[in-house]
């Protein structure tokens, strides 16, 4: 796919990506993307490219957070946050409407891989689902024939384990292996696939209404614990990707999570690695 405008869509956020010459779009992530001709008055937010550096008068002043490696968020002295990854910077207003990105391209003629990708997507994602109703999560999700079944677990839990168990089953799609997006639609939590997959390398922008959530624990057998609100909280958080920058972000994340844990039943699931695990949560009351 290649285009001068762009938008993607990952849980119903939808992002309108323009620039001067053309930009293409490879792999996973073709699934999430379309070609525009004018930016939609529905768009969640929009982003100008700009193939050349960032004017000084935008340096940051203040940093907000440093994620160790991938990205640092700053503050300047207008309130505009900025995200920098390697040779790329977004600004965002303070809105949470509209961005500008710097990123040097190639000067040819040629196409280039549309240059906001991982990690500046999903910082800005994370950024904007609080204020939508929605957090992002560790976790596989499955639309097992319309049921909605979420298996939540931190690195090497089993997310992708889970994936494979469940992805040769009849009217079962996973929408992702390890990172999900959890939205609150019309009174409903809805489940969406995001295009960060994990070992599994499987994404798909579906979505399903969530039924059930699973927080996984590598067992010797299969169990079901029910876990109370607050025990489902806590371990949900753990598991999530919070605005730890922004203190409105982080409390309208924190109200997401305990509507979802208050509404969907939750379980502690012991599992083993075979297909009996599948049979164990789809004969779960």
């Amino acid at each position: 796919m290649t285009a001068n405008s762009l938008r993607f869509t990952i849980g119903e956020l939808s992002v309108a990506i323009t620039g001067g010459k053309q930009y293409s779009v490879s792999g996973p992530y073709r699934k999430f993307f379309d070609s525009i001709t004018a930016i939609p008055e529905s768009v969640d937010f929009n982003i100008d490219i700009s193939p050349n550096k960032a004017p000084l008068r935008l340096s940051p002043t203040e940093c907000l957070f440093q994620s160790g490696g991938a990205w640092t968020l700053y503050k300047d002295d207008t309130g505009h946050t900025i995200i920098i990854s390697g040779q790329r910077e977004l600004i965002i207003d303070k809105p949470l409407r509209h961005g500008r990105l710097y990123a040097e391209t190639q000067q040819n003629g040629d196409s280039d891989s549309v240059p906001f990708f991982y990690p500046l997507d999903i910082v800005l994602v994370i950024s904007l689902l609080p204020y939508r109703s929605g957090v992002l999560v560790h976790a596989c999700g499955i639309d097992d024939t319309g049921q909605g079944l979420l298996f939540l677990g931190t690195s090497g839990a089993g997310k992708s384990t889970t994936a494979r168990l469940w992805a040769d089953e009849t009217g079962v799609k996973v929408l992702s292996d390890d990172r999900i997006i959890i939205r609150e639609i019309n009174n409903s939590f809805i489940a969406y696939g995001t295009p960060w997959h994990g070992e599994l390398n499987v994404c798909d922008p579906g979505s399903v209404a969530i039924e059930k959530m699973f927080f996984l624990e590598q067992s010797d057998r299969n169990y079901a614990k029910p876990l109370s609100p607050v025990e489902a909280a806590t371990r949900m958080f753990v598991r999530c990707f919070p605005t730890f920058w922004d203190k409105k972000g982080m409390e309208f994340t924190l109200s997401v999570i305990d509507r979802v844990v208050s509404n969907v039943p939750c379980y502690e699931l012991g599992f083993v690695a075979d297909r009996s695990a599948v049979s164990f949560v789809r004969g779960l009351e």
